[in-house]
């Protein structure tokens, strides 16, 4: 079945005509005789099909896989026959309800578009009654500007005038102005010599808190040095007690290599140059050089233990 679903869908268009619907019906049966419909190839050959088809398999209670895969399922295969081939009676009224259905569509919409004009029609307002209340509004425009020019200049007169009678004579502005000018001299002056007699106070103030501080500044730094000068002695006293020049008067003496670092018994080494400092002064040596022989030290023995004479 796969393959004849295949085969009609690969005619060639310049051989056999292609048909323009595809039935596949078999009549009713048990499961297993319907069982062929449920085969995935043949699932997958009716949905990959070019050309409509319809299934009609088995009786209006029977369902198979290939059901859903078609593109219209039939209860039997009579069905199947009527729904590819219908009946011209049929078609022709349903064209003709279909016909009647699109002419009453039309009518109604061509009566609510008249309505919906004859509404709008009646909410305009009526052109001659617009043009004569705009007409109106022109002439009490015009008639107002014919007023309006006179009553403004007899306005701007009338401002004119009274601006006038409030303006002074020259004279009268420049002696009042002389005297505004007197009065602001007057206390210009009071204001200098206010300023200069409250500048020379305050000068005297900063001159006697000046010479007082002057005279409280001598002693404090007479204290001051004393203080410091007897803190210097006692720092210098408190150095040279721990200067190691203090050591030296004890009778040691200070080592040092021609670099100038202390050594120690570790660093003497024959020919070495050393400066050994004294108390009274500083004397070169060279170590190893006609040094003496040292004593011998003495070889330390057993303790006796016994009393020693008294005589």
């Amino acid at each position: 079945m796969a393959s004849r679903l295949a085969g009609f869908n690969t005619l060639p268009a310049n051989g056999v005509p292609r048909p323009d619907v595809l039935i596949v019906a078999r009549g009713g049966g048990s499961v297993e005789d319907l069982w062929a419909f449920n085969e995935e190839v043949v699932v997958r050959a009716a949905a990959a099909s070019a050309i409509p088809l319809i299934s009609a398999v088995g009786h209006e209670t029977d369902t198979t896989l290939i059901d859903f895969a078609s593109d219209l399922r039939a209860p039997t295969p009579t069905a199947a026959a009527e729904m590819a081939v219908p009946v011209r009676a049929e078609l022709v009224a349903t064209v003709a309800d279909c016909a009647a259905r699109l002419v009453g569509s039309t009518a109604r919409g061509l009566e609510d578009r008249r309505n919906r004009v004859q509404h709008l029609a009646r909410a305009l307002p009526n052109p001659r009654r617009v043009l004569d209340d705009a007409g109106l509004k022109l002439d009490d425009r015009a008639e107002r500007l014919k007023l309006a020019l006179p009553n403004l200049l007899h306005r701007r007169h009338a401002d004119l005038d009274r601006s006038a009678a409030q303006l002074r004579h020259p004279r009268e502005l420049l002696a009042a102005k002389t005297h505004q000018l007197d009065s602001l001299s007057t206390r210009l002056t009071h204001a200098i010599k206010s300023a200069v007699q409250a500048e020379k106070s305050r000068q005297e103030k900063h001159s006697l808190r000046l010479e007082q501080t002057g005279q409280r500044l001598a002693p404090a730094v007479t204290r001051l040095l004393a203080e410091q000068a007897r803190r210097l002695d006692a720092s210098a006293k408190l150095l040279e007690s721990y200067s190691y020049k203090n050591v030296l008067d004890r009778g040691f003496a200070v080592i040092r290599d021609d670099a100038g670092k202390l050594v120690s018994a570790a660093d003497a080494q024959a020919g070495a140059a050393w400066s050994i400092e004294f108390k009274d002064g500083t004397t070169d040596v060279v170590v190893g050089a006609n040094a003496p022989p040292a004593p011998p030290r003495p070889k330390k023995g057993k303790d006796d233990v016994r009393q020693g004479s008294l005589l």
